[in-house]
């Protein structure tokens, strides 16, 4: 009887697996840094007008009564 998961050579799925570089954390002072920008751009975003109305505002509806 022969095994249920022969592995036949040169199969695809045995092959090496790339090593992934391990990321840079920030300092201390490019976390500052990067925490301002991110308040700066909040508050650019907060003073620009919406795009779009806002779904939650009544628009005008259809009517019916025609």
């Amino acid at each position: 009887m022969e095994p249920i998961y022969r592995i036949v050579p040169g199969e695809p799925g045995t092959s090496r697996i790339e090593r992934v570089d391990q990321l840079r954390l920030l300092t201390p002072g490019e976390r500052e840094e990067a925490r301002r920008r991110r308040e700066e751009k909040r508050e650019e975003n907060a003073k620009r007008p919406p795009k779009r109305p806002s779904a939650q505002e009544p628009r005008g509806g259809v009517d019916y009564t025609a």
